[in-house]
């Protein structure tokens, strides 16, 4: 059974993220991993959109855009590149993952319907970026 998702203080419980995201449809999408019986609080809902085979987070955040979904990228840069914790670490999955990692809308005031929207235009675009 996969956990619902909590949105901020109200309480309020969303499923259409993980309903539409892990209906078995094809998806644009990676969605977080959920560990049975874990309840999360998010104040962002973080995928990763890998593409075909190369990862462009920004296009596919310009498609969503233009079908009327603002996603952001909340890690543009993988902190170990970041100045204060600059390393000679070589880490590719970190950099893959923060070249292909965007966070789609969610708050306390989002409604079924605009979960549903954002679900779907994910969807839509399949692999296609």
């Amino acid at each position: 059974m996969v956990s619902e998702l909590c949105l901020g203080d109200h309480g309020i419980f969303v499923s259409r993220y993980f309903t539409f995201f892990r209906a078995g449809t094809p998806t644009g999408v990676i969605v977080p991993y959920i560990a049975p019986g874990a309840h999360h609080l998010y104040h962002l809902y973080t995928v990763r959109a890998p593409g075909n085979g190369r990862p462009d987070r920004d296009a596919f955040a310009r498609a969503l855009a233009v079908r009327g979904v603002k996603a952001t990228v909340s890690v543009p840069v993988p902190m170990r590149r970041m100045p204060a914790h600059r390393s000679g670490a070589v880490l590719p999955q970190t950099e893959l993952v923060a070249a292909d990692s965007l966070s789609l809308p969610v708050h306390s005031g989002i409604t079924q319907r605009e979960l549903t929207h954002v679900a779907d235009a994910c969807n839509a675009l399949g692999g296609l970026i």
